[in-house]
């Protein structure tokens, strides 16, 4: 057995000893004053055979991760306020360069207004790290790490089950990274808005139209500023308890301020389908046509992008998921195309209602036509996860 995971091991049985003490707690959360508290925690030990993702470097190592969490909810009448805490901390015991953490903190109001009005606010901040291997800057030996804040808010018009529904949006967003030669290409500021018609065409079935403009204005690289502008159309479906889903599909321009970059006009899609032909049976389908900031290459990126999960639950305790994803990334100004595929397999075995213990596996095929791009990795885990 590999030395490095000898310590992870043992700390990992001696965590999983004491989640696994009894606690009695109620169901769903529990109360703190006039709050209800949610706590969870996984912890997962694992092996991942291409720390960054290298396509002759490779680093393989055994890790563990934390994710602690906790929400507290506050329910008033029919109005409710949420304040969440998450945390991902990482260790490799092969290769301590890539340790990192990310963490956040958020808020939201959800609120019933008078005359049928209805309003959503949130509010975070983030700090976070793109793990070695994920973007195409000049790495100076550990992941970049940088931090968001953001702010939303999302005001409709039209009671529940209305035949009409009007919704506007709003949102800022800053990107702010610490090593000062990624920040000179990355720091930005987004603000978006946005608006969009519901109408019942049936019971359980929406059709909808939508417009979102979204303005990115960088702090140093003012050549990536760009205005994107997205007209889509869309429904939305609870038909039976079988199915659900929502797809929205347009035209999507994205309009660079620099004249020398390129400019994106073209489709846009957004699907999210879930098919449950037998209560222990479930299909996911995720599919996605967006295009999104650079990461050190390019003018901007195109991915589309297709996932397919089926879950299974074989008895009460035991179910398995099985899943595929697939991405095909593009650069704008650039002749690269990248393609990803990757399959997994989890197993999870609930032991108690706030204790379950999954297995998994993870295997990753990177294929560019810029041939040093190209990578393949595995990961294999074992995740302790509670909740209450």
């Amino acid at each position: 057995m590999d030395n490095s995971m000898k310590p992870s091991i043992n700390t990992f049985l001696g965590c999983l000893l004491c989640l696994y003490t009894p606690l009695t707690l109620a169901e769903g959360g529990f109360p703190v004053g006039p709050t209800t508290v949610y706590p969870s925690l996984g912890i997962d030990l694992g092996y991942n055979d291409n720390v960054i993702q290298s396509s002759t470097d490779e680093i393989g190592s055994s890790y563990m991760r934390l994710t602690p969490s906790v929400k507290w909810e506050l329910e008033r009448l029919s109005d409710k306020y949420i304040i969440g805490f998450d945390a991902n901390v990482i260790r490799y015991f092969g290769s301590s360069a890539d340790n990192a953490e990310n963490y956040g903190i958020t808020g939201s109001t959800d609120l019933d207004l008078p005359d049928k009005f209805h309003a959503t606010l949130t509010a975070g901040h983030r700090k976070d790290f793109d793990p070695r291997g994920t973007t195409d800057f000049d790495e100076a030996g550990d992941p970049n790490k940088w931090d968001t804040t953001t702010l939303g808010g999302n005001l409709s018009y039209g009671s529940p089950g209305a035949k009409g529904r009007i919704e506007i949006k709003a949102n800022y967003a800053t990107v702010r990274y610490d090593e000062s030669r990624v920040a000179a290409l990355t720091d930005r500021d987004s603000l978006g808005f946005g608006g969009a018609f519901h109408y019942r065409v049936q019971p359980k079935t929406y059709v909808f139209v939508n417009l979102d403009i979204t303005d990115n204005t960088y702090k140093t690289s003012s050549r990536f500023d760009s205005k994107e502008y997205r007209y889509g159309l869309g429904a939305s479906w609870f038909a039976t308890a079988k199915t659900t889903g929502t797809v929205n599909f347009g035209y999507s321009n994205r309009d660079m301020e620099d004249d020398t970059m390129s400019d994106y006009t073209g489709t846009y899609l957004q699907a999210i389908l879930n098919w449950r032909p037998r209560t222990y049976s479930l299909f996911d389908v995720v599919a996605s046509r967006m295009t999104g900031e650079n990461k050190g290459f390019g003018d901007y990126t195109l991915t589309n992008a297709l996932g397919l999960a089926w879950t299974y639950a074989w008895n009460t305790r035991l179910s398995s998921t099985a899943g595929y994803d697939y991405a095909d990334i593009s650069f704008g100004g650039t002749d690269r195309n990248d393609d990803k595929n990757s399959v997994y397999l989890n197993l999870n075995y609930q032991m108690r209602r706030w204790l379950s213990l999954r297995s998994g596996i993870n295997i990753v095929n990177f294929t560019s036509n810029y041939p040093d791009e190209d990578y393949d990795q595995r990961v294999v885990s074992l995740t302790l996860f509670s909740s209450f």
